[in-house]
């Protein structure tokens, strides 16, 4: 019975092992994946402030602003307990920077929009909105940094990155 036991949970972790084990291409579309998401979960965050702000209700904002982070919080733990995949240090240090900078901006700068109300000034709006700008100017750079890591692991793994359908997201 003992050895019955035994054999059942040696085969159990294998079975979970191989569930969560990737390849190098499935770590990186795992990774884009993120990223993607990321994006989308934004885009739907200034949709909101476009309309929020010509009614002055900032406070509807909150709730997409809280979705970012928890996004945001559970990826990167979730990139933290990953394992090395096919020497992937470099990019998922990459993708753990840029994740970092975006809690910061929706931690900063997106809740600071929440604060305005019916009695906010058209300057005041406006001085947030250019701060806000100010700082997401950076993500390019940091975006820049995980397509070149992105690029090396492709090459380091075999296997070659498609390019983004021409017209981008919104």
């Amino acid at each position: 019975m003992m050895y019955k036991r035994m054999l059942f949970f040696v085969m159990l972790v294998i079975a979970v092992t191989e569930l969560r084990a990737q390849t190098p291409m499935q770590y990186n579309n795992k990774l884009v994946t993120i990223t993607d998401s990321l994006n989308a979960k934004g885009t739907r965050w200034s949709r909101t402030f476009r309309e929020v702000k010509v009614i002055k209700e900032f406070g509807d904002l909150a709730p997409y602003r809280k979705d970012l982070e928890q996004y945001i919080d559970s990826r990167i733990a979730e990139l933290k307990a990953d394992g090395d995949v096919g020497g992937s240090a470099d990019l998922k240090k990459a993708v753990l920077s840029f994740l970092d900078y975006e809690r910061n901006m929706v931690h900063t700068y997106f809740a600071a929009m929440e604060s305005f109300g019916e009695t906010s000034t058209d300057e005041e709006i406006k001085a947030a909105i250019q701060n806000l700008s100010t700082e997401a100017q950076k993500e390019n750079a940091l975006l820049a940094q995980v397509n070149q890591a992105q690029e090396a692991y492709a090459r380091k793994n075999n296997f070659s990155i498609d390019a983004p359908a021409a017209g981008g997201k919104d």
